[in-house]
């Protein structure tokens, strides 16, 4: 993902794997401000207008390098856990 710092390539994967900003912010140690900011940054840099476009996106492997069907043969162990 070029264009991206490490810390912005980490919220895009966070955001394709369902977490939202607060728990992005949590896990990060950022306030969720941070995250919005860093967020426009992303949908910019990747030329998308919303989350949903950004997941998308990622889901299809356009952004990690990954085909749909390598995406889908993800395990349920790399999924987000439900609280």
């Amino acid at each position: 993902m070029r264009g991206l710092t490490g810390q912005q390539q980490e919220i895009v994967r966070l955001v394709a794997e369902g977490f939202s900003n607060r728990e992005i912010a949590a896990r990060l140690c950022v306030t969720v401000n941070t995250v919005r900011t860093h967020l426009k940054h992303i949908y910019n840099v990747i030329g998308v207008s919303s989350r949903t476009v950004l997941v998308a996106r990622a889901a299809r492997g356009e952004l990690f390098g990954m085909t749909e069907d390598e995406h889908r043969k993800r395990g349920p162990e790399e999924t987000r856990p439900r609280a």
